[in-house]
């Protein structure tokens, strides 16, 4: 008797939860759209296909399976097109499955041309990886730089002629910023997370700046 009850408990809460989960996510997307109404911002429900040929660009696109770009936010100038947006994809199987949920700011400036390359914060983890053979690119002049970053990408030679003494001082401004570059578009990556209207003039102001300041620095 005892064990029914429980059972019709436990189940009764899990509904519960998928309900509240649906309620939560309803919200979410009505801020999103007023949001996007505010700032006359362009909204769709998924990457626009010249966005999405851009997103493919970036090694974080090929990440696990089932990927699958959610809610995205534009806004366009005649220099620069910025899209911020939901992005998840599965790992794992079985009991091992994971769903893991990103925001991307993806910003395409006309004056930026860049190699391509990763450069996220130096962690304990990313030095684990330098030790067991994923080597990044290091400054022997700029010693604080190569303490902050972890700087990676397939032409060593290109990269380091990208970043100039004044951009490294540029990004020493934004010491705990991953992101990617590929020729004139810059990827924002923000891991764990879920669009959130309340966030996305931030979101957006940041990675204007960052990407003001890598065209601007020579």
């Amino acid at each position: 008797m005892w064990g029914v009850l429980f059972a019709i408990g436990f189940f009764i809460f899990i509904g519960i939860g998928y309900w509240w989960t649906g309620v939560l996510e309803k919200r979410r997307r009505e801020d999103l759209i007023r949001l996007s109404q505010e700032l006359g911002l362009e909204l769709s429900w998924q990457l626009m296909p010249g966005d999405q040929n851009r997103f493919d660009r970036f090694v974080l696109s090929k990440k696990g399976y089932r990927r699958k770009s959610g809610i995205c936010l534009t806004a366009e100038t005649d220099q620069t097109r910025m899209t911020i947006f939901d992005f998840d994809f599965e790992t794992g199987q079985g009991k091992n499955k994971e769903i893991a949920h990103f925001v991307f700011t993806m910003c395409i400036d006309s004056q930026l041309q860049a190699p391509q390359l990763s450069l996220r914060p130096s962690t304990w983890g990313a030095r684990l990886a330098e030790f067991v053979g994923r080597r990044d690119i290091d400054f022997p002049e700029d010693p604080e730089f190569s303490k902050t970053f972890v700087l990676r990408g397939p032409d060593e030679e290109a990269i380091k002629g990208f970043f100039t003494p004044s951009r490294r001082r540029a990004m020493l401004a934004y010491p705990e910023q991953n992101l990617e570059i590929c020729d004139n578009t810059i990827l924002i990556v923000r891991r764990n997370t879920r669009l959130d209207a309340k966030m996305v003039k931030s979101y957006m102001n940041e990675t204007l700046r960052i990407t003001r300041a890598l065209v601007g620095s020579s």
